[in-house]
């Protein structure tokens, strides 16, 4: 410490903040709020396994939509015509009905109309859910 020849030593740093920490020492101290739960933490096993979870109910999600696309089977040659308005013009310009699937209110006079003409025909007519 001294320079003159006194008793020589190490200067020893105070307890006071370390210089230019901005106070990040102090701050280093607080908590971090709550852990996270093991399904949220990306490096947890949990959270892998939510991961596989719901790409798994993703691919199930698609192949039942894919399914349910295909599940209305229309030959070649023929057509798909959907619509009150559109079935109904197309049944009064005579184009021959195969199958009717109906699904709203058949007191309608179009939707009626379609229906007649459907029977006439011999038309499968299948009723559904929207």
């Amino acid at each position: 410490m001294a320079v003159d020849g006194g008793a020589r030593g190490r200067k020893r740093a105070g307890k006071g903040p370390t210089k230019g920490s901005g106070g990040q020492r102090r701050r280093g101290l607080r908590g971090k709020g709550p852990t996270p739960k093991a399904e949220d933490r990306e490096y947890h096993v949990a959270y892998k396994r939510k991961q596989e979870r719901e790409a798994e109910l993703a691919k199930q999600r698609q192949r039942e939509a894919h399914r349910n696309r295909t599940s209305i089977k229309i030959a070649r040659g023929h057509e798909l015509i959907v619509g009150r308005n559109p079935v109904w013009e197309a049944v009064e310009s005579g184009i021959e009905i195969a199958r009717v699937f109906i699904a709203s209110d058949p007191t309608d006079e179009r939707v009626a109309s379609v229906l007649r003409a459907a029977s006439t025909q011999g038309a499968s007519i299948m009723e559904c859910t929207r």
